[in-house]
């Protein structure tokens, strides 16, 4: 039998506090009397109390701690399993995930995990069905229950390992939830046992699942992280992070190689503890683009975490427009901002309508802009007609209550440093959004409707400190990366195998996509404006996106320290295989607690006819 939830005992603790209850002591009156009517009914009480009155007196105590010791057992969920027959269907899980593509004596741990379910299926007897699931970044059914061991063979010669971190806990609770109509059932694993990150899969898999281990190649250094982070404009280039740890059991001594495209540009030597870890900061310098290839060296039995890649896009030219005074502290702003051309106008004249004058970003200082059909505008000291916003009057030295910290205009700043001595009292429609908020209204709000995106300041720059403040050059510098042209695109972070991702399509979006995968394997898909969700991120490496002529690249790593640790989980054991033909134990799981509540009820039932009785 086994307890699920065996923190429930500790409520076993009410039992004590029923029991004092009972024993609490009743204290009499004193009261004369002049007759001996009544010592003689207390001293047949007294006499009586000495029999079996008064153990049937003291039933609802009895009856009332095995009440709460029932619901006690109840909550603590027990589990019962029994023998049943063993020739009945399988449900076989395969481990698919990263761990298993390392290397052994005699191929990789995937081969053999094949090989064992080969055997397995040779050994089905007649009428006994099989079930196949891959186990790898969640279950997938392969093949359903089929007593056909051709097609069973067949499917498990077409099982590929991937490069993702495997979910044991959902595998196995799928795989049971196959065999849970059956009266008679087997699930059995066969992996390497590596599973470090299953909370809660303990208990299922030690109690539920036969697990025939493939092991082999344990020895294993990996990269665990890898990225490249671009330096705060005006700072130009950027910096890769690379952290190395060893799953050795000795120290290992290993170069780790640098390298943009074709191109190697740094290599470390790196001496790691068994068990530790080492990371390393290198520079990138200014101007660099494309895909930086991280690679450790000599191989171990694991080469999926050897290699990390990661993309370093160009940066696209922004074309400004400034509209209205250039003040000194606007211009040295824009100036200094890299791969930026702005253009310079005292007043507008058309400018916004002229065809092939197209400007990501049309700043209108002190200058109140026209209505554009579409683009995105920047209003300084003034009011554009579609920033969502309206006037009423004037306030002295607002105090700001509140900013929103993750909007990406508002990155790397505090807006205490605003200091301003005199702003316009604004209230905002419905639909904008309200990014630094005074205690009089809005102070810089954001509004994006109908292709129309427009942050306003509520606040002439000559009347804060924040023009003059380090904050305002990483404000323009947020504010020019913001409007930067994009085309098709994949989400900036890192990305795990196995984790799927939206693609999204640019302005100017083409009819389709391809996406090519890192061993050639390609996708097409219909775009339609839509963002395409792509999960075929199984392996490592670099993915090519082609869509109306332009290509991008999206790197997808390993990098998961629990995949990495390729030694056994020794907490993990299984059930060995038995005696039935070689293989499982042929048990059956039952819940004990329905009998336990069912055992409280008649308990409590019996209480109130003996309170009824005795009352």
């Amino acid at each position: 039998m086994l307890w699920s939830v065996p923190a429930a005992f500790w409520l076993a603790t009410i039992l004590g506090v029923i029991f004092v209850l009972h024993g609490i002591r009743l204290f009499r009156r004193r009261m004369p009397t002049t007759t001996l009517h009544i010592w003689r009914q207390v001293a047949k009480e007294s006499h009586t109390s000495l029999r079996l009155e008064r153990i049937v007196r003291n039933l609802p105590l009895l009856l009332q701690l095995l009440l709460a010791a029932l619901l006690v057992l109840a909550l603590a969920q027990p589990l019962w399993f029994r023998d049943v027959a063993f020739d009945k269907d399988v449900v076989l899980v395969v481990d698919a995930s990263a761990s298993m593509n390392a290397r052994t004596g005699n191929g990789t741990r995937f081969e053999l995990a094949q090989e064992r379910a080969l055997e397995l299926v040779n050994e089905l007897s007649d009428g006994q069905r099989m079930a196949l699931v891959a186990m790898e970044r969640g279950p997938r059914l392969v093949h359903p229950f089929s007593d056909d061991t051709a097609q069973l063979r067949q499917a498990i010669r077409g099982l590929r390992p991937t490069h993702a971190a495997a979910d044991l806990k959902q595998s196995l609770l799928f795989a049971v939830s196959l065999a849970k109509d059956l009266e008679q059932r087997q699930v059995v694993l066969i992996g390497d046992g590596a599973y470090y990150e299953s909370e809660g899969a303990a208990a299922i898999f030690n109690n539920t699942v036969t697990f025939i281990p493939v092991t082999g190649g344990e020895d294993n250094l990996a990269i665990v992280q890898f990225a490249y982070r671009a330096n705060v404009a005006p700072l130009e280039g950027g910096e890769l992070l690379v952290t190395v740890e060893s799953y050795s059991e000795e120290s290992r001594e290993a170069m780790l190689t640098l390298s943009l495209g074709d191109a190697e540009f740094a290599s470390r030597t790196l001496s790691i503890e068994a068990g530790g870890r080492g990371t390393l900061i290198v520079p990138v310098p200014a101007g660099a683009a494309g895909v930086v290839r991280a690679e450790l060296t000599p191989e171990d039995d694991l080469a999926a975490d050897n290699v990390a890649h990661a993309v370093i896009r160009p940066t696209p030219l922004a074309r400004v427009l400034l509209v209205g005074p250039a003040d000194p502290p606007l211009y040295a702003a824009l100036q200094a901002l890299p791969d930026i051309e702005v253009t310079f106008r005292d007043r507008l004249d058309g400018e916004l309508e002229r065809p092939g004058r197209g400007f990501d970003l049309a700043l209108f200082n002190r200058t109140v802009p026209p209505r554009v059909e579409q683009g995105t505008l920047a209003v300084f000291g003034a009011l554009s007609p579609q920033g969502g916003l309206s006037e009423s009057g004037w306030v002295d030295e607002p105090r700001i209550i509140g900013w929103r910290p993750d909007d990406p205009l508002l990155r790397y700043l505090d807006p205490r440093q605003l200091q301003i001595s005199r702003a316009r009292r604004l209230s905002a429609e419905r639909g904008t959004e309200i990014l630094v908020a005074a205690v009089e209204g809005p102070l810089i709000a954001k509004r994006e409707s109908g292709g129309v995106r427009v942050v306003t300041l509520g606040f002439d720059l000559r009347e804060a400190r924040f023009s003059s403040q380090d904050a305002f050059p990483l404000f323009m510098a947020n504010l020019v990366n913001w409007a930067r042209p994009k085309g098709g695109w994949v989400q900036e972070r890192a990305l795990s195998a196995g984790e799927a991702f939206l693609w999204q399509p640019g302005r100017q979006a083409a009819a389709d996509l391809r996406v090519t995968a890192p061993d050639g394997e390609a996708w097409d898909y219909a775009v339609a404006g839509e963002p395409v969700r792509f999960e075929h991120t199984d392996l490592t490496g670099i993915y090519t996106f082609e869509s109306g002529g332009q290509v991008e690249r999206l790197a997808v790593n390993l990098l998961d320290s629990p995949e990495s640790r390729i030694h056994p989980n020794p907490a993990m054991t299984g059930r060995a295989p038995g005696d039935a033909g070689g293989r499982g134990f042929g048990e059956i799981t039952s819940e004990g607690w329905p009998w336990f509540v069912l055992a409280g009820a008649v308990f409590l039932f019996v209480e109130w006819l003996i309170w009824n009785r005795f009352s």
